[in-house]
């Protein structure tokens, strides 16, 4: 069976119109529209929705959300809201910019999390939308994450070999920073030998957009239109 297959700018792309359409939104309704889109944008294009990143990073938020719902009724009024919203109780409008800023903080980290990092970096280097030094800057720290989260990992592993129970303390950074700096001794000497400090260049495979990528964003817009103007 043929697998469909989207270019890996599609997804920044649709989390650009998503942003865009979301700070035009002032209603409950289209916020989870908006959201239960943008999870059906995930599923399709990356195969896999990662739920439960996803609702860790949502239990995550709600003190965030009680410190932006408290805040925002004490001490902002909010006037410029009041404007689209008439008759509106205060309550009502911190209410209503605290769950805009819960969803847009749910949908950011949902296409960070489900973006190729790898493959849109190089097609934006690719296309000279992004120079190659500041490219490479930013797939050396997406790695670095990854690469942190194995030592973190390896060091929980030994220490449940050796006393058999799990290592939960600050002194755990300390490791953390020499392999850190190990990581990022050796990402020089790799960056310096490949030639990025004399603006060399590199290959990339090309990567063009289909008529099934042109489809998939066409909907995606249509959808969105149907939500802001309708």
């Amino acid at each position: 069976m043929h697998k469909l297959t989207f270019h890996p700018i599609n997804l920044l792309l649709l989390a650009i119109s998503y942003f865009i359409a979301l700070f035009f939104q002032h209603n409950w309704i289209d916020y989870i529209l908006l959201l239960l889109l943008s999870a059906i944008n995930w599923q399709v294009i990356n195969k896999s929705l990662y739920w439960k990143n996803l609702l860790k990073f949502s239990l995550l938020m709600l003190p965030v959300s009680c410190a932006m719902l408290i805040s925002s009724y004490y001490f902002a009024p909010a006037d410029g809201l009041k404007i689209h919203l008439n008759n509106v109780s205060q309550i009502n409008i911190s209410l209503l910019l605290t769950f805009r800023l819960y969803i847009i903080s749910i949908i950011s980290f949902g296409y960070m999390l489900h973006l190729d990092k790898e493959k849109t970096l190089i097609e934006l280097m690719r296309r000279k939308i992004l120079s190659v030094n500041i490219g490479f800057a930013m797939l050396s720290v997406f790695n670095a994450f990854n690469y942190l989260t194995k030592e973190f990992n390896r060091i929980q592993i030994a220490y449940q070999m050796r006393y058999q129970r799990r290592y939960i303390s600050p002194q755990i950074i300390l490791p953390l920073l020499v392999s850190a700096a190990r990581y990022a001794h050796n990402l020089s000497i790799s960056m310096h030998n490949r030639g990025l400090n004399q603006h060399r260049s590199f290959y990339a495979p090309k990567i063009n957009f289909t008529i099934l990528d042109v489809i998939f964003i066409l909907i995606n817009l249509l959808a969105l239109c149907c939500i802001c103007f309708f």
